[in-house]
């Protein structure tokens, strides 16, 4: 296949090279068949205005409005949420809420307007059109929320404490009424010294709840009632390794053991489901090297969401996927190298 290079704010990336994931074509029983390769292909490039002293710090969560005209984003640093127009990357609206919210963490729209979780152990509800304050809801746990995840009429939310075992995902009524809870926290987890380190990963589809730890293999998949174990680390995974107990201990020292820590082992940095029907798993590398700038490499297995075959492995991405549909969105761009640019990709080849 033909390389073809594309502009992407001040990177280029290589169509063909970065961009091959897998096909899917649908017989009558619609059950997917996947050729070999697709071409990851450029729809849309986002750039995020910003202006003096409304600078965004990081994009901690990306949200698309129903009709897919407003972004909705996530600075956590600045304790901030803000809408974006996504055809022009205008700043429309930014709210900070420094002394209500701790730490804002991936808002998205739901069914009553803005649900955002701020790892306490509550969730703040936000109208859609001005990002004021409806209300907050406390939840009845003592975990601290770090995601949630909407469904029709409730929410999920993603609990990760190594103080507190149980289950990582527990689901609330949209008035804050707990409906139930899967999913038990891997013993990783509750390991003093190594927990810090654990994020537990959630996506939907119609075939069930998708599952990954960022610490271990295998995936989960949780469907009426089952779970199933599945998939395998990528070409180049490098397994983590339990730190030893005051191994970070003793000032500068403990700082540059902690670095070459965090520099040794591959996570699952998220996971995400395209079209209903994949299983995007992102992984990332942070580099080896001694003294090395922590600047992370990303790459992605691909699994078919019904069968659980892996498609595809390995296939390197500019940045980290920040939203995922029918088409994926990855930050391609960030300050200094540039603006801060959302790139959409679309999967050529599903059918």
């Amino acid at each position: 296949m033909a390389r073809r290079a594309i502009g992407i704010g001040r990177e280029t990336v290589l169509v063909g090279t970065v961009g091959i994931l897998i096909g899917a074509c649908y017989e009558a029983d619609s059950s997917p068949r996947f050729s070999d390769r697709v071409e990851l292909s450029v729809v849309s490039e986002m750039q995020l205005e910003e202006t003096l002293g409304r600078q965004l710090q990081e994009i901690r969560g990306f949200d698309l409005s129903g009709d897919g005209t407003l972004a909705l984003i996530t600075d956590s640093r600045a304790t901030a949420v803000s809408l974006y127009d996504v055809a022009t990357g205008d700043l429309l609206l930014r709210r900070t809420f420094s002394g209500q919210l701790s730490k804002p963490r991936a808002a998205v729209y739901s069914e009553g307007g803005i649900l955002v979780p701020d790892g306490e152990p509550r969730v703040t509800l936000l109208n859609a059109d001005d990002l004021s304050v409806i209300r907050m809801m406390p939840l009845d746990q003592k975990v601290p929320t770090t995601s949630v995840s909407p469904r029709a009429s409730s929410f999920i939310v993603t609990n990760v404490d190594t103080h507190y075992p149980g289950d990582s995902f527990v689901e609330y009524s949209l008035d804050g009424e707990k409906i139930g809870s899967f999913h038990e926290l891997p013993d990783h987890a509750l390991t003093p010294f190594w927990g810090e380190f654990t994020t537990e990963h959630l996506a939907r589809s119609s075939d069930g709840d998708f599952v990954a730890s960022s610490m271990s293999y295998p995936l989960q998949r949780y469907s009426d009632g089952e779970r199933l174990e599945f998939g395998s680390p990528p070409p180049g995974y490098r397994e983590p390794r339990r730190p030893e107990r005051f191994e970070f201990g003793g000032g500068p020292d403990g700082r540059k053991r902690y670095e070459e820590f965090a520099r040794s082992f591959t996570t699952i940095s998220s996971v995400w489901t395209v079209a209903d029907s994949l299983l995007v798993v992102e992984h990332m590398d942070l580099d080896p090297t001694e003294n090395a700038v922590r600047s992370p490499s990303f790459s992605i297995d691909v699994y078919d969401t019904h069968s659980l075959e892996k498609v595809a492995s390995g296939v390197a991405l500019p940045g980290p996927i920040v939203y995922a549909a029918s088409t994926i969105r990855v930050v391609t761009v960030r300050p200094p190298a540039g603006p801060w640019t959302v790139t959409e990709f679309s999967l050529i080849g599903i059918q």
